[in-house]
């Protein structure tokens, strides 16, 4: 029910692209679109979408690592950057 009443950024990763200091340029960016979509359209609600299989998460955490703890690895750092926003 959305419509057109939405702005979309897309981040390689999501979560993982912003909470992950090895990427800091991907967490300026993200922030400074935030910044932006707040002041050009006074947004106040932020959904931040992880996809299962993400291949930056199997790059950052090893693919075995990542198919164990998937989950988990999601929820870290999805609650990360919940506290950064």
């Amino acid at each position: 029910g959305l419509g057109e009443r939405y702005d979309q950024f897309i981040l390689p990763g999501a979560s993982l692209g912003v909470t992950q200091h090895h990427y800091l340029e991907w967490r300026k960016t993200f922030f400074t679109v935030l910044q932006l979509a707040e002041k050009l359209h006074q947004i106040k609600t932020v959904i931040i979408i992880d996809h299962d299989d993400c291949g930056m998460y199997q790059k950052v955490y090893g693919e075995k690592t990542y198919h164990d703890h998937a989950k988990e690895l999601h929820h870290k750092n999805l609650a990360q950057l919940k506290e950064m926003i």
